[in-house]
């Protein structure tokens, strides 16, 4: 079995495309604070979209 990688953005990606998937149809596209309000480097973004950092 294959072992997921850790993404070098550190950002999860499954939970980041159902936040938007989630979020998108209840939003008004055509205004660019929204989408940016999406991104993934926005402050407002869930925590769960992140993943943790891991220290040694």
């Amino acid at each position: 079995m294959r072992k997921p990688q850790q993404p070098e953005n550190g950002l999860n990606l499954f939970h980041y495309l159902t936040y938007l998937f989630e979020t998108l149809p209840n939003v008004d596209v055509q205004n660019q604070a929204v989408l940016d309000s999406l991104l993934p480097c926005s402050p407002t973004s869930p925590d769960i979209c992140q993943v943790p950092n891991k220290t040694i």
